[in-house]
């Protein structure tokens, strides 16, 4: 599969159940498993909800986490009882209702030696291929243009101007106030 994805299989024959997310956990997948029974959700505070109501009990070492780096690591979340699910990861549900993590994906690493003018090539590379995967999509829906938020961000920026030299038909929205850095380079591009 590609892109961003979260999925949950009942395989009724073998009453196994699988719940993953794609393998870069664009979209989070959070759970927690009491005498309460285990639930599932990609939003966290569906299963605060379930597991703690209205009182949540905040992790120490999540937020320690968020706090320092402004995210949390591997499967730990801001609260207690409630954990992320691992990118490349899924959960298998046996008809005993025991659950598990798995390992579906990791990411290979090689050392390899290349030149600065190599990786920027093979980056843009890259880039104008994703442009152009997702600008393709508004054209398959039949619409004659795409639309886009610009900021004065690096990504978007690069976005907008990528999806034009590949001649996309773009209208690129942008808000802020009067004065703002955002709306200041916008208006530039």
């Amino acid at each position: 599969l590609n892109g961003s994805w979260l999925i949950y299989i009942h395989d009724k024959f073998n009453n196994v159940k699988y719940v993953a997310t794609d393998q870069y956990s664009d979209q989070s997948i959070y759970y927690s498993h009491s005498e309460k029974g285990l639930y599932i959700s990609n939003s966290i505070w569906n299963v605060l909800e379930k597991i703690d109501g209205s009182n949540p009990h905040l992790s120490e070492l999540g937020c320690n986490q968020m706090l320092n780096f402004g995210q949390c690591f591997k499967d730990f979340t801001l609260f207690k009882n409630v954990k992320k699910l691992i990118a490349g990861h899924f959960i298998e549900i046996d008809s005993n209702q025991e659950f598990s993590t798995k390992k579906y994906h990791q990411f290979i690493v090689h050392d390899i030696e290349i030149d600065k003018d190599s990786i920027l090539k093979k980056l843009n590379a890259l880039f104008n291929q994703a442009v152009q995967r997702q600008f393709k999509i508004d054209e398959y829906l039949g619409f004659s243009r795409s639309t886009c938020f610009l900021s004065g961000g690096m990504d978007s920026r690069n976005t907008v101007l990528t999806a034009k030299r590949l001649g996309f038909n773009i209208k690129a929205l942008s808000f802020g106030s009067a004065d703002s850095h955002d709306l200041a380079i916008a208006s530039e591009i």
